[in-house]
């Protein structure tokens, strides 16, 4: 696998056209600590970019689409080791990356997205696969071929059968009317039946978000809102599942879940930032790791399935500029949580905390 991507990388470079100034380079690192988790290096990387592209490896930081606190195909995945490039020409611009899934033997993620950008709309379209075993030699081309071709051609030549790979698309637009303004959404499909009616759950997903900074204070106030289907990011095996160390690698929030999330954030001076913020979140009974069962389930399963979880939080966020490359950000949250419980209702109160250091240079 090293190999590979050290000779992708090798060709990549050599199919660059080097133009007569010399391309800059940059290293970014990242490390965050939670409590109760040993300390994790999210992002170690190298990058080279010119106007018009851009080649990283090394620890990788990926997240694909327009939202803030969450996205639907990507991200924020940290600790991936692999290598990306993107390249854009015009409004046209398009990224693409191969990576192993840290600490998962023989796990591979693959992944590449198009955007189109056209005064103050940009369209974007994303695709990523998740394999599981070798990958056969045509899955490394750098070149934008959808992952569902390769997948057909993998299964009709016997290089990989269909349960080793979990394919996720989505589509998602941007647009900014105003300076201060903006508006985005982003539709996912681990899994769509295409028959009426349905003979397989709907493994769907979609986030709509707004924001506006036109405070006198320079504040920005955004809104955003996620819900994620049940069994969606959940393959017919473990192995082949869309979880990065025990979380979706798609939108944090997992399946059978939605989430609303009220930030306002403001520079208090030159180096802190502060950015408190609302959260109220539904979690039915459906996790990741769920089986789906046609006899059990049905073709349909309702959302927020079985006792469900109602959860409200207050969550404090902030950011300090230690110097022109470094900065420590973090967060401290309190939820409540009601579970309406057949026999009983219970409540519970759940605190969370995260610590990041990010450089750059």
């Amino acid at each position: 696998m090293k190999r590979i991507l050290a000779l992708v990388a090798a060709l990549l470079i050599l199919a660059i056209p080097i133009p007569a100034r010399a391309a800059e380079s940059r290293f970014d690192a990242q490390f965050s600590l939670v409590p109760a988790e040993a300390p994790r290096i999210d992002q170690l990387s190298y990058s080279l970019s010119d106007t018009n592209w851009s080649l990283t490896f090394g620890r990788l930081d990926l997240k694909y689409g327009p939202g803030v606190f969450g996205q639907m195909v990507l991200g924020p995945a940290t600790g991936l080791n692999g290598i990306a490039y993107s390249a854009s020409l015009g409004g046209f611009s398009y990224a693409h990356f191969w990576a192993d899934l840290d600490g998962a033997a023989d796990r591979r993620l693959l992944g590449h997205r198009f955007e189109y950008s056209f005064k103050t709309l940009t369209v974007g379209a994303s695709e990523t696969m998740l394999l599981y075993g070798e990958l056969p030699f045509f899955f490394y081309t750098p070149l934008p071929i959808p992952f569902y071709a390769l997948q057909h051609l993998s299964t009709k030549t016997g290089y990989s059968k269909n349960m080793y790979t979990n394919i996720v698309m989505g589509i998602d637009v941007h647009w900014q009317p105003y300076e201060d303004i903006e508006f985005y959404a982003e539709i996912m499909a681990d899994d769509y039946s295409l028959s009426v009616p349905a003979t397989a759950p709907m493994r769907t997903g979609a986030l709509l978000g707004a924001a506006y900074s036109g405070f006198a204070n320079g504040a920005e106030l955004r809104i955003e809102y996620a819900r994620v289907n049940r069994f969606t990011y959940c393959h017919y095996y473990e192995t082949s599942d869309y979880v990065y160390y025990g979380s979706a690698i798609g939108h944090w929030v997992g399946p059978d879940a939605d989430i609303l999330i009220a930030q306002y954030a403001w520079d208090a001076n030159e180096k802190v930032r502060l950015a408190p913020a609302l959260v109220l979140q539904r979690q039915g009974e459906g996790a990741l790791g769920d089986r789906w069962s046609r006899t059990e389930d049905g073709p349909s399963p309702k959302f927020l399935t079985g006792e469900i979880e109602y959860w409200g939080g207050l969550k404090l966020g902030t950011e300090y500029r230690l110097s022109e490359h470094a900065v420590i950000s973090g967060y401290l949250q309190g939820s409540l949580i009601y579970k309406a419980a057949v026999v009983e209702a219970e409540w519970r109160f759940e605190p969370e905390a995260k610590v990041t250091l990010s450089v750059e240079f």
